[in-house]
């Protein structure tokens, strides 16, 4: 992620965002509670961190009122000026007026004089102050940022507002009552106590109705400016699950992945979180890396939202409010803080969601930019929709106790079924590209013709680790790698292209012209050579980001311990997987098969190739014909092998090949065969099935099968047919016969 946004996450600590801290707990070896909170009946809220070190002690008022940036600015400007003698640091923005001043003189006298400061009552001088602050305050770039603004705190004003009179000064500052005061202390514990036991007999301090605040409501708008992006705020019952959300922002996460996927694609620009004197708000800036429409916006915003709110934590519990505290630095920012954290607390039921979306500038004369700003608005009203809910990823999950170490695959089962000729091998590219995490979890790509995707195995790190711990590192490691989109493609397509470097997949990428029209990774997931050979960063993005969108997902995971460990995982992994259709958008399609013309290919190796293919509508049965033909393939006189290509497109394979013998030579061989699988008898057939039994238990010796099976879905079994069904069965399928071989 940009510095920016880790920039204007720190920028989020300097407001202060949390609850007001409850059951403080003591620092480990004091005994003594950092931060602790007192509540009086006349006097604000206070707050108390006593430590040593620093060369003064500090005070720091947080004042929150509803009225806005322009006002606080105004605000501000008279404080300052009542407490000109006093070194006093005022600040302002849209969220409160902050006074932090160090402790010199009598406590007594210093909040005598800080109450003092907040009188509504108004002089010529202090008017003419306020004036001048508001106008140096920036007015907004539009009125549809207002929203926007409040959710954030920002400095900015709206266009229209008028500067203040006399009357509207006195009404701001009679805004501010106790309820709305928040008071720090930090410094020296002697200094503090003195402080503690002063404030209680203070007065001055204004009393009085807070100021109403009308809940934050939805608002989403729209405005031609001259940036494109898209702003969004939601509003949480919690500043603490607010800024929580905003630090899981920072790096990869769920939302940028899920944004690149957009056409047009956006990137995160910034993120964070405020502090409201009531709960708090998330924001973002998303900025779109093409030209854009309000529908852009409107998908790229339901897309935010939900990955947004999905985010979102529960409020946090014990000392972290007290954590961010501490996490001040020098006591004038330790101070500031732990004044809002005192003043800011949890409200029930905010949810709202507010958004901008700003649109390229519009040549033209005003009357054109405006009617632009209003049409863009309107159908941006139009096109907005309610974020749907994403499909919860269908979980397949074993427990095989004793294990130890955690396996997980997340693959996409309908990622094949529309790659075409042009793009065959750019998925496997892609799964290849993605899978090298680096760090204590093993990632692999996981390219078949059921599915793509990536599988992630790990042992735990030491005997502390605890098997949800475990599984919730696999399943982030999985669903950062999984959902990234590869930019650079040179090491995986030369992979690839080793794979695919046997004559035995030249021919079988042949065959699927037939077998299966216009898509040959049905048979050959790993795609065709001169297509992965040509393949660019850019188009195997492309492939991808429609892989992750083609339709539901599948997981599979085999725990260590119990079910509780997948679970634990599922959790952790479904955010980062891309919301998408409930099934399939594309389906196989029935494609021609059978009794044509043997294809016949130039040469790429030494010697001849030969290779028959037959569709089958029972694999199981075609591993046992296979195994029955083993033994015979040692009596060739070339090198010959047989095997199942399941998916799709099902096909039982047979090949011949030989440096020095003739190609017909080959291809009688194989026809004499195919011949005999007619005689097979009781005993040949169960020999047959002994093999398969054999080879199936060898199989799932390794936890990479078993996981795929069961993301499959099934488990290979050895079909009990007699022969005479097993004839009749190889009777059928030897009908649909192509023959391939090199020339």
């Amino acid at each position: 992620m940009s510095r920016r946004i880790a920039n204007i996450l720190a920028a989020v600590l300097f407001f202060g965002c949390g609850p007001r801290p409850s059951l403080p707990r003591p620092l480990p070896g004091t005994g003594r509670t950092p931060v602790e909170v007192q509540r009086f009946a006349a006097q604000p809220r206070f707050t108390s961190l006593y430590r040593e070190g620093d060369p003064y002690a500090v005070l720091s008022l947080a004042a929150a009122t509803d009225l806005g940036a322009g006002p606080h600015a105004a605000l501000a400007a008279v404080v300052e000026l009542r407490l000109r003698e006093l070194e006093v640091d005022v600040r302002a923005d849209g969220l409160a007026v902050r006074i932090t001043l160090p402790v010199r003189a009598e406590p007594s006298e210093l909040l005598a004089a800080l109450a003092a400061s907040l009188s509504a009552e108004t002089t010529a001088d202090e008017l003419a102050v306020a004036r001048d602050a508001w106008q140096r305050h920036p007015p907004l770039a539009d009125g549809a940022l207002e929203a926007w603004a409040r959710c954030t705190g920002a400095a900015g004003r709206h266009r229209a507002a008028e500067p203040p009179d006399d009357a509207t000064l006195r009404r701001w500052l009679g805004a501010l009552s106790t309820e709305q005061l928040g008071l720090a202390f930090v410094g020296p514990a002697g200094v503090g106590d003195a402080v503690a036991a002063a404030l209680p007999n203070t007065t001055g301090w204004p009393h009085g109705a807070p100021a109403g605040a009308d809940a934050p409501a939805d608002a989403h708008h729209a405005f031609v400016g001259e940036t494109p992006r898209l702003r969004i705020g939601l509003y949480h019952a919690d500043a603490v699950g607010a800024v929580a959300a905003a630090q899981g922002l920072a790096g990869a996460s769920p939302l940028a992945h899920h944004l690149a996927l957009l056409d047009p694609p956006w990137r995160l620009a910034s993120a964070g979180a405020s502090a409201h004197a009531r709960g708090g708000c998330l924001h973002v800036e998303l900025e779109p890396l093409d030209e854009i429409g309000v529908e852009d916006g409107a998908e790229a915003l339901a897309v935010a939202q939900r990955d947004l709110r999905a985010g979102l934590q529960p409020p946090s519990q014990g000392f972290a409010a007290t954590r961010e505290i501490l996490a001040g630095g020098d006591a004038h920012e330790t101070a500031r803080r732990a004044a809002w954290w005192a003043l800011t607390e949890p409200t029930s039921g905010l949810s709202a969601a507010v958004s901008t979306l700003e649109l390229g500038a519009v040549e033209g004369d005003p009357e054109t930019v405006e009617a632009a700003h209003e049409g863009a608005d309107a159908a941006y009203q139009t096109a907005l929709r309610p974020a749907p809910s994403p499909a919860t990823p269908e979980l397949r999950a074993a427990v095989e106790p004793g294990q130890g170490g955690f396996w997980m695959l997340a693959a996409q089962p309908c990622a094949l079924l529309d790659e075409g000729e042009w793009d065959a091998g750019h998925a496997a590219i892609a799964a290849v590209a993605l899978a090298d995490a680096e760090g204590d979890v093993t990632l692999e790509p996981w390219v078949t013709p059921h599915g793509v995707g990536l599988l992630a195995h790990a042992l735990p790190r030491h005997a502390r680790e605890r098997p949800a711990a475990l599984a919730r590192r696999v399943a982030r490691t999985l669903g950062r790698y999984l959902t990234a989109l590869p930019t650079t493609v040179t090491l995986a397509r030369r992979d690839v292209l080793a794979l695919l470097g046997d004559e035995r997949a030249h021919l079988l990428a042949a065959a699927s012209e037939r077998l299966a029209p216009g898509h040959p990774s049905w048979l050959v997931p790993w795609g065709l050579k001169d297509r992965v050979g040509d393949a660019e960063a850019p188009a195997v993005m492309a492939r991808w980001r429609a892989v992750l969108t083609a339709g539901p997902w599948r997981v599979a995971a085999l725990a260590g311990v119990d079910d509780a460990q997948a679970e634990a995982a599922l959790a952790v992994l479904k955010p980062w997987l891309p919301a998408g259709p409930d099934r399939c958008v594309a389906q196989p399609q029935t494609g021609a098969t059978g009794d044509a013309a043997p294809l016949a290919l130039p040469s790429t190796a030494s010697g001849a190739t030969v290779m028959r293919l037959y569709p089958v509508d029972d694999v199981d049965m075609a591993r046992l014909v296979a195994a029955a033909a083993e033994p015979r393939l040692g009596d060739l006189s070339f090198s010959a092998g047989i095997r199942v290509v399941d998916g799709p497109r099902a096909v039982l394979a047979l090949w011949g090949q030989g440096a020095s013998v003739e190609r017909s030579a080959i291809a009688a061989g194989l026809d004499q065969l195919v011949s005999s699988w007619g005689e097979l008898d009781a005993a040949a057939l169960d020999a047959a099935r002994a093999r398969l039994r054999h080879r199936l238990e060898r199989e799932r010796r390794a936890p990479r099968e078993r996981l795929a099976q069961l993301w499959r879905g099934s488990v290979p079994k050895v079909p009990d047919a007699d022969v005479g069904v097993v004839r009749a069965w190889l009777e059928r399928i030897l009908k649909h016969e192509t023959k391939v071989s090199d020339r």
